[in-house]
């Protein structure tokens, strides 16, 4: 079967075995860095175990969330004349030591002012790659000239440290 054949039959499926073949695939596919880093190959029955694990969480997690909660579903708003978005995201790999940051930066209007990415070294854990993200990110508006900067990561340790920030008068 071609990959597009693959897609169409998975697509086909019940919502429960769609969610187990995605997750297949994604431990398939860190299974092979693990080894590829050196890390130990894990037995098929600990893949198959944490495959139906994975699965049956993240089905759970979006059943939960789908009840209405009569609150407004959050959508992209103009920002306020002279301000940039910065969006922002770090990785990290525990057996290295070692990530990366990226950032894009937007406009008023949504439009692309700079993106950036970079490779991190002698991080100490996933927060760090968060922080230096961070750093990286409202480094590279403050190159461009920008004044007014709103950041926004998908790092909830970030988001939740940051919230003093984000009161605080201008």
């Amino acid at each position: 079967m071609s990959p597009l054949d693959v897609v169409k039959y998975t697509l086909q499926l019940k919502e429960e075995a769609q969610m187990c073949v995605v997750t297949f695939m994604w431990l398939w596919w860190q299974e092979r860095n693990r080894v590829r880093e050196g890390e130990r190959r894990r037995s098929v029955d600990e893949l198959a175990f944490l495959c139906k694990q994975y699965a049956a969480k993240y089905l759970d997690m979006c059943k939960s969330n789908s009840a209405p909660t009569g609150g407004n579903k959050a959508a992209w708003k103009r920002l306020d004349s002279g301000w940039v978005k910065v969006n922002l995201d770090g990785a990290f790999s525990e057996t290295t030591g070692e990530g990366g940051w990226g950032a894009v930066i937007r406009d008023e209007e949504g439009e692309v002012v700079e993106a950036a990415a970079g490779k991190l070294t002698r991080l100490m854990d996933a927060f760090q790659s968060e922080v230096e993200a961070c750093l990286a990110g409202v480094m590279l508006a403050s190159e461009r000239g920008c004044g007014r900067i709103m950041v926004e990561t998908d790092s909830l340790v970030v988001w939740q440290t940051t919230a003093g920030w984000r009161n605080a008068p201008a």
